[in-house]
C-alpha cells in the first residue's frame, strides 16, 4: 500500500440511526500468475455509525492496486482490512480465463478470523 493512504472516515450529520451504504467502484490488478491485467468490480456494503467511509480516500486507495500483482481472494481480505470496519462486506466481480469470478467476505467470524467465498460464476 502507497505511504499516507488510510481509510478515512467523516462524521456524518443528522439522525445516528444506521443507514446501510453501498459503495459500487471499477478496479483493476495484475494477475499473480500470467502478466495480464484483471479488470473487475468492487462492491463495500457497511452500515454507518454517525460516521461514513471519504470517497476520496478510497478512490485512491483503490488506485494503488493497479500495477500490483494480487488473487483476487487476497484483494477483497485486503480492502476489507484496511477499512477496518466491524461491519462492513467486501465484494469483487472479475473476467479471468474466460469465467466470471466473484470473491466476497464476510463480516461472520470463523476463530477470530474473516471468512472469504471464492467461486466461479455458472
Amino acid at each position: 500500500m502507497k505511504e499516507g493512504l488510510r481509510s478515512t472516515v467523516a462524521a456524518v450529520s443528522g439522525p445516528i440511526e444506521p443507514v446501510r451504504v453501498e459503495i459500487v467502484a471499477p478496479v483493476r490488478k495484475r494477475c499473480p500468475f500470467r502478466d495480464e491485467i484483471d479488470w473487475g468490480e468492487v462492491t463495500i456494503t457497511y452500515e454507518t455509525n454517525a460516521t461514513a467511509i471519504e470517497l476520496h480516500s478510497l478512490a485512491a486507495y483503490l488506485a494503488t492496486f493497479t500495477d500490483r500483482p494480487m488473487s483476487h481472494e487476497d484483494f477483497v481480505v485486503e480492502v476489507r482490512l484496511w477499512l477496518d470496519r466491524p461491519s462492513v462486506e467486501v465484494s469483487s466481480r472479475w473476467t479471468t480465463a474466460g469465467m466470471e469470478v466473484e470473491c466476497s467476505t464476510s463480516p461472520t467470524r470463523r476463530a477470530g478470523k474473516s471468512v472469504t467465498r471464492c467461486s466461479p460464476e455458472s
